[in-house]
């Protein structure tokens, strides 16, 4: 209990950790959909490892928001660029090398089980604690009571040999290799949709998902201001225009849905994933200053929703007239796909 004003009210500061207590601040948690990953496609060949490759770059496209990596793999030079759709949870992939057309190098794609440990999220260790099959096009992956599902299409719209992948199973358990057929060309285009439904739908192709994205984010940035400092003769003032600009794609990309923003975003794992109601200062009203007001406005159904919940839990436990707003959004669970994707394992 804490007084202050002569108002007496209770707060939960010294809460001991009983197997109870954990399950609840831990539940739900966010969960890794996937790793996509690229793999040698002979029977003997080993995994591809970090020391395996060379001359690595890498680019973020912040107007078209792709990213570009190209490294040397087995002698030879391979490209991989990925984006995700603005509006659909669809990963884009499309690798391109000379080893794609010798069917020496190929896509994978790995289902791992929940962790909740606060900087992880991710366990390897516990392949009989969920499932994972293929049905048609479809790779269906259920841990406990949550089940999504992962549809694929290899090939542009434009391509003779567009169509849905093959998922043939791995060497190990939720391991999955997408067979593609023999190519003339050095190239592959891969979309993956995510869904707790399987859709109706095919997915749109790698080469419509570029499109999309490109699109998008060449309208979000011009719908708000950015920072120029091109005429600056002050050190530092390039590198503290990148930072700003990083920062604004981040933002934009990261912590601008439709729940709070995450404290971390989506890349770790802090405060087992949940939506952080104070971040929306941090996060979310600085949009209102670079004159991109929708973006913070995105969040408001969710404090629509839980206003009178909280109202009633205010009066009743701490005895205040108004609305005390919780610090974690405990009941959201959101499906989405981020950009930064792991190819190269």
């Amino acid at each position: 209990k804490v007084t202050v004003a002569g108002h007496t009210a209770n707060y939960a500061t010294n809460c001991t950790p009983t197997p109870a207590y954990n399950y609840l601040r831990e539940n739900p948690h966010r969960i890794n959909l996937a790793r996509v990953f690229l793999r040698r496609l002979q029977p003997a060949a080993k995994p591809i490892v970090e020391s395996d490759l060379s001359a690595p770059s890498q680019t973020l496209h912040l107007w078209n928001g792709s990213l570009a990596s190209t490294f040397t793999l087995d002698s030879q030079r391979v490209a991989v660029d990925t984006a995700v759709h603005p509006t659909l949870d669809v990963l884009a992939l499309r690798v391109c090398s000379p080893l794609i057309r010798r069917r020496a190098l190929g896509l994978g794609v790995a289902f791992p089980y929940a962790q909740t440990s606060f900087a992880g999220g991710t366990d390897w260790h516990l392949p009989t604690r969920h499932t994972s099959e293929v049905v048609g096009s479809t790779l269906n992956h259920t841990m406990d009571n949550t089940t999504y599902f992962v549809q694929g299409r290899l090939g542009s719209a434009s391509s003779a040999a567009a169509g849905a992948p093959l998922f043939t199973a791995g060497k190990m358990s939720h391991d999955w290799t997408v067979a593609a057929e023999p190519r003339s060309d050095d190239c592959v285009d891969l979309t993956l949709w995510f869904g707790r439904e399987k859709q109706q739908l095919p997915p749109p192709s790698a080469a419509e998902t570029f499109a999309a994205s490109a699109t998008a984010w060449a309208g979000a940035w011009q719908s708000g201001a950015a920072l120029d400092l091109a005429g600056s003769t002050a050190d530092g003032a390039a590198e503290l225009e990148r930072r700003v600009v990083l920062s604004q794609y981040i933002m934009m990309s990261q912590e601008a849905g439709t729940m709070p923003p995450q404290e971390t975003g989506l890349m770790t794992n802090s405060w087992y994933g949940k939506f952080h109601l104070e971040m929306r200062w941090h996060h979310s009203f600085h949009f209102l200053l670079w004159g991109r007001g929708h973006l913070a406005q995105r969040a408001d159904g969710y404090f629509q929703k839980v206003r009178e919940p909280a109202r009633q839990f205010t009066k009743e436990r701490q005895g205040y007239a108004g609305v005390r707003w919780p610090k974690v959004c405990v009941s959201c669970v959101c499906l989405c796909v981020c950009a930064c994707v792991c190819v190269t394992l």
